[in-house]
């Protein structure tokens, strides 16, 4: 089920995650389908928002210039931004969080409908400091 035209253009009007359409329409409609999902399929929510989470941490490094290799996890990734005060712990303890449970459904856990909403309020709080991180130009 992909995410129609017209249904972006509602979304983006109606979002938390708008200021994402203008980092990466691609992470936008994860963080959209997400939504979407954590009240009926919070496994699946919390993969999505790890996806999401991943995508944000490439567009990070993009920005910054550093290099990104496949076979570096995420936990690694988030430990360079940490160690390069790239990001605040309040925001890094949110991306752990995602990557955690995420993967958690991944791999056969559980995640209940009320952790897929910590999750996508995580996901929510994020998604305001990466914009302006990324287009500092923009009056957030």
């Amino acid at each position: 089920k992909g995410i129609h035209m017209r249904e972006l253009t509602d979304a983006v009007l109606h979002s938390r995650f708008a200021g994402l359409s203008l980092i990466n329409e691609r992470l936008f409609k994860a963080a959209i389908d997400a939504e979407r999902l954590t009240p009926s399929d919070p496994d699946l929510a919390a993969m999505r928002l790890r996806g999401l989470c991943e995508g944000m941490v490439e567009e990070i490094y993009a920005y910054i210039g550093l290099s990104l290799s496949e076979t570096t996890t995420q936990f690694e990734r988030l430990r360079v931004l940490q160690e390069d005060g790239y990001a605040p712990p309040a925001i890094l303890t949110r991306f752990h969080a995602i990557r955690l449970l995420g993967n958690k459904a991944a791999h056969n856990g559980t995640v209940s409908a009320e952790q897929a909403l910590d999750l996508l309020e995580d996901a929510a709080t994020i998604c305001p400091w990466l914009c302006r991180l990324l287009r500092p130009e923009l009056d957030w």
